[in-house]
């Protein structure tokens, strides 16, 4: 008994270690525009967005990511972003960004885009917004939701920089 034992149990370890849940994805792969953007999240190594290892990101593997930094990558356009749907925070700070369209970011709740050539930020659609850092940008229109919960102390700090830039959409 002592030997069936000794044999089967090494074995049922490899069976149980080969068991292990492997991430399978047959959802199209993102075609990224710039390939800095591509890069800065390939390269962050605290929130591993390239979940089966293929140096590529999937719309399967976008759409769980809560978490994206991406700063001070030299990155000019970021329309993939709209592929990050449980996106909470997003940190794009010190990037050559003339746009950036989060319309499909809804849960987005921290948002630092300061640092970047946007002119316009339409955050409308972005109705849980707590926090947002978006200075030294040639900033002529922000748009917010009309009932944001963004605290007063950083619509003053906006106001304070750009004037009454403010638009509330309903």
């Amino acid at each position: 008994m002592k030997k069936i034992l000794l044999f089967a149990l090494p074995l049922m370890v490899m069976c149980f270690a080969s068991c292990e849940k492997k991430w399978t994805d047959d959802s199209p792969i993102i075609q990224f525009k710039d390939p800095k953007f591509l890069e800065g999240l390939l390269s962050n190594k605290s929130n591993k967005l390239d979940k089966n290892g293929d140096g590529q990101i999937s719309e399967k593997e976008a759409s769980v990511v809560t978490d994206v930094y991406v700063a001070t990558n030299d990155i000019r356009n970021m329309d993939e972003i709209k592929y990050f749907t449980a996106l909470t925070s997003l940190q794009c700070y010190s990037n050559q960004l003339t746009s950036l369209d989060l319309s499909k970011n809804t849960a987005l709740r921290y948002l630092d885009c300061s640092y970047n050539q946007l002119t316009e930020l339409d955050l409308s659609n972005n109705t849980y917004l707590l926090e947002l850092y978006c200075t030294k940008n040639p900033l002529q229109k922000i748009i917010l939701f009309q009932k944001n919960i963004i605290p007063y102390s950083y619509i003053d700090r906006i106001i304070e920089q750009y004037g009454d830039i403010i638009e509330y959409a309903e």
